[in-house]
């Protein structure tokens, strides 16, 4: 992994996600180089796009800014790392997520994270202490580490994200686990979404779930790694199918679930009871 420390001109910006009010990104690329990610068609640096999860921008200055740019913003829900992972390796030596985190907490603003990395540790306490504020999510799209491995090459092992949200759950974090992409053929079989919400429930977490959407970026990397990415959408009739097993497979667990499409709605919910 090549990795670049670069200056940046500003922080938080207004997301384009109906379920975010801000979104904060303190690296640009991501290490674990998933095949599937659509961050690939919006990461910035080219380099780091059409390296896929071999560069990676450190923006060194983004605290620094982050701490004036607050001033006078309207309270809302920020994201952070809506296009690469919060917690990739590099957060292990920079910690601006953490240090990101801190801030916007201590001022008042609702964080929701996203990660597949067990270094989301590093940022427990925080969560803890404002988990009136902040949840936190691990994306495990297969509970398989081989299949694991086919599209998430550099990723940590699926069973080290569910120990690390059963340890987050344990201290009191809002813990959510994403179940996607799901992709006809690699994670959509009953045995994986047994065992996706098996973990939610003995980890108290609710499941987020989303289908493999054919992006331009993602096509490229998909094929790279020798599978078709025409035929892992599928059709409005197998998302049906694997949607309607979800929530029956969900219910039978005690598992709160919702789908992608839904999320906004309670994501807004639980800003206007945390803000206002």
């Amino acid at each position: 992994m090549r990795v670049f420390e670069i200056e940046t001109s500003g922080s938080i910006s207004r997301s384009g996600m109906r379920e975010l009010d801000y979104c904060l990104n303190p690296y640009l690329g991501c290490h674990h180089g998933c095949t599937y990610c659509y961050a690939i068609d919006m990461t910035s640096r080219r380099d780091a796009a059409e390296n896929w999860g071999e560069v990676v921008y450190v923006r060194r200055n983004i605290v620094k800014n982050l701490a004036a740019d607050i001033k006078g913003l309207r309270r809302g829900t920020v994201g952070i790392s809506t296009i690469t992972d919060p917690y990739q390796a590099v957060e292990a030596k920079y910690r601006l997520t953490g240090k990101s985190l801190k801030i916007l907490l201590e001022n008042g603003f609702r964080v929701t994270l996203q990660t597949k990395s067990p270094l989301a540790r590093l940022d427990f306490h925080l969560l803890a202490r404002y988990r009136n504020l902040a949840d936190i999510g691990f994306t495990i799209a297969t509970s398989d580490n081989a299949r694991t491995r086919l599209t998430e090459p550099h990723t940590p092992s699926p069973g080290a994200r569910f120990r690390t949200i059963k340890e987050a759950s344990s201290l009191g974090i809002n813990t959510w686990i994403y179940f996607g992409p799901i992709m006809k053929g690699i994670n959509d079989s009953q045995e994986e979404i047994s065992a996706i919400m098996r973990w939610a429930s003995s980890s108290n977490s609710r499941v987020i779930f989303d289908f493999y959407r054919n992006y331009e970026g993602s096509r490229k990397t998909i094929a790279a790694s020798g599978l078709n990415p025409e035929g892992l959408s599928g059709n409005d009739a197998w998302r049906e199918r694997v949607s309607s097993a979800i929530i029956k497979t969900a219910a039978e667990f005690s598992v709160e679930v919702n789908s992608e499409e839904e999320e906004w709605l309670v994501e807004r919910r639980k800003t206007f009871r945390t803000l206002f």
